[in-house]
């Protein structure tokens, strides 16, 4: 009976650390008595927490705050902005960004460029290489935690990427194998879970509910409901580009099915339809202006905008979101069809829902520093693993 009260109170303590930290973090500068009052644990619970978690140079104090009451004015608490680091790592085919924050997620240092070769080993060279000169004489051991945000079918938990088209690889125990090489944890996400979980940080509190779609040579979503990211029961939550749209005499998809959403509004099939008619039009260079495109170019893409608009209608009355994000290269059709496009949401979307839609289209992709504040949060987590 002593064993199990013991195992408890342990049980507890450990979770309370771990909440303090995580709000500390999440939304300082915030006072102690704040922390009470959030948590309903006494002051002195409260007190001694933060003193552990100072002593362990995770927290440090800033400044004071306003009391409504005579006397010592209460102090603000924030996470320490110099240690412990992690990374974020956004990688995709001859790219990778690198991002060291602090446990906070903000950027401490940053690169970006590009790399040859598809092979897992060329992969994790690149990321070695990268955190090497962004921790300069501190050294890779100052990084306490990474994650790595990519495209591809795995599995979180076990960090094994079953498949990738994008390096053609199959079954590669990507995070076991970096982790071991730089003797570092390994956390692998997908990158539209990433990008998702880094806009949530920018957005309200009350803002909580929302989905993030990566328009790009692949189409995919993903949704942060009640402030988590939603996976599925096994992980791969999210797959828009292969909700079928014409199931019977759709075209082809290489996931084996037919009439995806892919094959049809995916950057790849949109350019090479533009091509067979003739087209030289390079999206990076798309004027904002609709007359700019000719008459066989816009009954092209008419039809592709009013797909995307559908299939975000679609969201939009499946999970009732506060907001929309859409990145990628298919945005600069979304923005060159606007009117198309608002069209096609509003009139598929629930009457009831129409005043809440809120669609916005994203310029940077966000899935380096989404990572990052991950990184943070699974460092966190491993810390005070209960």
């Amino acid at each position: 009976m002593m064993r199990d009260e013991i195992s408890n109170a342990t049980r507890t303590g450990i979770h309370n650390r771990r909440l303090i930290l995580s709000i500390i973090r999440d939304e300082g500068p915030i006072s102690r008595i704040q922390l009470s009052k959030r948590l309903g644990l006494t002051s002195a619970a409260t007190t001694v927490i933060v003193r552990d978690l100072m002593a362990e140079g995770l927290v440090v104090e800033q400044g004071t705050g306003e009391s409504k009451l005579v006397g010592r004015k209460p102090i603000h608490l924030i996470v320490n902005p110099n240690r412990p680091l992690v990374a974020g790592v956004r990688v995709r085919k001859g790219y990778c960004r690198t991002v060291v924050a602090n446990l906070a997620g903000n950027a401490v240092s940053e690169m970006s460029r590009h790399f040859t070769g598809r092979r897992p080993e060329d992969v994790y060279r690149e990321i070695e290489d990268q955190l090497h000169r962004l921790t300069g004489t501190a050294g890779i051991d100052s990084i306490k935690y990474i994650c790595v945000a990519t495209s591809g079918v795995f599995n979180i938990d076990d960090g094994i990427i079953n498949y990738s088209a994008t390096f053609d690889w199959h079954n590669v125990p990507f995070a076991a194998e970096l982790s071991a090489r730089l003797g570092i944890p390994v956390h692998l996400v997908h990158f539209t879970n990433a990008a998702a979980y880094a806009y949530l940080r920018a957005t309200p509190p009350s803002n909580n509910n929302l989905i993030f779609i990566n328009w790009s040579i692949g189409i995919s979503s993903a949704m942060i409901v009640n402030g988590q990211i939603y996976r599925g029961s096994q992980g791969y939550a999210g797959e828009l580009g292969h909700m079928s749209i014409a199931p019977l005499d759709g075209v082809p998809c290489t996931c084996g099915g037919k009439g995806c959403l892919e094959t049809y509004c995916g950057m790849e099939a949109v350019m090479a339809k533009l091509h067979a008619a003739g087209s030289s039009l390079k999206l990076d260079l798309l004027d904002t202006n609709p007359e700019s495109l000719s008459e066989e170019e816009t009954a092209i893409l008419t039809p592709i905008v009013k797909l995307m608009g559908t299939a975000t209608a679609n969201l939009i009355n499946l999970f009732n979101p506060h907001q929309i994000i859409i990145a990628g290269e298919g945005v600069a059709l979304a923005r060159l069809l606007s009117d198309t496009f608002n069209a096609a949401v509003m009139d598929q979307v629930l009457p009831t829902l129409r005043p809440h839609v809120n669609v916005q289209l994203g310029e940077q992709d966000m899935a380096v520093h989404g990572a990052a504040a991950l990184a943070g949060t699974y460092l966190i987590n491993s810390l005070y693993n209960i």
